[in-house]
């Protein structure tokens, strides 16, 4: 057998929950069933474990799809990572000076706005030095525009932001999905189902009647089980 179609030991888990969803199929329960001297479950748990081997090998082609698409999307992923570290020690500083200029521009022309106001409408009060009045709630004016603008433009560049971390986020790689879907279904069909089914009937006493399908073979039902994730 190729290297690559054996279990890796990080997909065991993966393939002992297959195992029991199997164990608790209707098929094997109503085989149990009907065979009351058969194994219990913890028996052909123990008897499936041991044999993993041949079982993961009726799901070897695809097993090795699977893993090939995930050891590439892998390597991609850590290329890209490795390119965000790079670039990201040059922006960290221009990430910094931005937000500080975003945080202080809108306090001091706010703070602006109000001392000019209160001195032009303390000049206006008055009723002395009208045209400085008129300076002072001008430059209030301005400043007050410049806080708003400023405001604003902080709120945009967050939402900006917000929105390209999303687009950044991992949703998943679904072809990866779809192999790991594809392997463990066959891993369900063609390896533990039809290993517990022949614990379950000796060879002596034929299958009981009971038979597994195999995608559009034999005349037995086919088990429609969801592989796990």
């Amino acid at each position: 057998m190729d290297h690559s179609d054996l279990l890796r030991a990080e997909d065991l888990p993966a393939f002992e929950r297959i195992l029991d969803r199997a164990l608790g199929s209707p098929l094997i329960q109503e085989g149990r069933r009907r065979n009351p001297g058969s194994p219990n479950n913890e028996q052909l748990r123990t008897r499936a474990l041991g044999a993993r081997t041949a079982i993961a090998a009726s799901a070897a082609a695809e097993y090795r799809a699977y893993r090939q698409l995930l050891d590439d999307s892998g390597n991609v992923a850590n290329a890209r990572g490795a390119v965000r570290r790079e670039s990201g020690a040059g922006t960290a500083v221009r990430g910094s000076a931005l937000h500080a200029v975003a945080v202080l521009v809108p306090g001091l022309s706010a703070t602006a706005a109000a001392v000019f106001g209160v001195i032009g409408f303390g000049f206006r009060a008055v009723g002395s030095h009208s045209h400085l009045a008129e300076v002072m709630l001008g430059a209030g004016a301005v400043a007050a525009g410049v806080a708003v603008v400023t405001v604003l433009a902080g709120l945009v560049g967050l939402l900006v932001v917000a929105a390209g971390n999303r687009s950044t986020k991992p949703d998943g790689d679904a072809e990866v999905d779809r192999a790991r879907e594809a392997w463990q279904g066959a891993l369900l069909e063609r390896g533990a189902l039809p290993f517990l089914v022949d614990a379950i009937h000796p060879p002596s006493s034929g299958a009981g009647g009971v038979e597994v399908g195999t995608g559009g073979t034999g005349t037995g039902a086919q088990p429609h089980t969801r592989p796990c994730p």
